[in-house]
């Protein structure tokens, strides 16, 4: 009987020791996983700035750089999406320089989920004195290719109130 009271123990002292141990890596990889969210939330940060910096300066070949060459988003008036080339095309057009304004995002939170991160946030376009004259709310899915990231998606919404 004591034989296998002892048995007991040591299993039990050895399952206990393997579950702290499982414990203690599954903390280890949620803290490791969190440090590399925050990374990659800093990554897309980045490129959300260059976005806007490339937008306001009107550089194409920067704006191309960001999109995906399966970007689409949608266009409400249309009723259709745009695809990556017809947005560079409308970038390049005078009819965006005509009607350019400078922007400027705020409030933005990205979130990753592996490797597809979602950055939402606001857009405030200025006038020439820099007062704001439109705000959008918007939405920029990102998906990690070939070990860089790249918008896949983007679309924004009028702020009315």
């Amino acid at each position: 009987m004591r034989f296998l009271s002892r048995r007991i123990s040591v299993c039990v002292g050895g399952v206990l020791l393997i579950w702290i141990t499982g414990l203690n890596a599954w903390s280890d990889l949620r803290a490791s996983s969190a440090t590399q969210d925050s990374n990659v939330e800093a990554q897309i940060e980045v490129i959300e700035n260059a976005w806007t910096i490339a937008l306001n300066d009107v550089d194409v070949d920067a704006m191309e750089s960001i999109l995906a060459d399966d970007f689409a988003r949608p266009d409400p008036q249309g009723g259709t999406f745009i695809d990556k080339q017809e947005m560079l095309r409308y970038y390049r057009s005078p009819r965006f320089r005509e009607g350019h304004r400078r922007i400027n995002i705020a409030d933005m939170r990205v979130s990753v989920y592996g490797d597809t991160a979602i950055a939402r946030g606001h857009v405030h376009a200025q006038d020439s004195s820099g007062h704001v004259v439109s705000t959008l709310l918007f939405t920029d899915v990102f998906v990690r290719q070939k070990a860089q990231w790249r918008a896949v998606s983007a679309q924004e919404n009028p702020v009315t109130h």
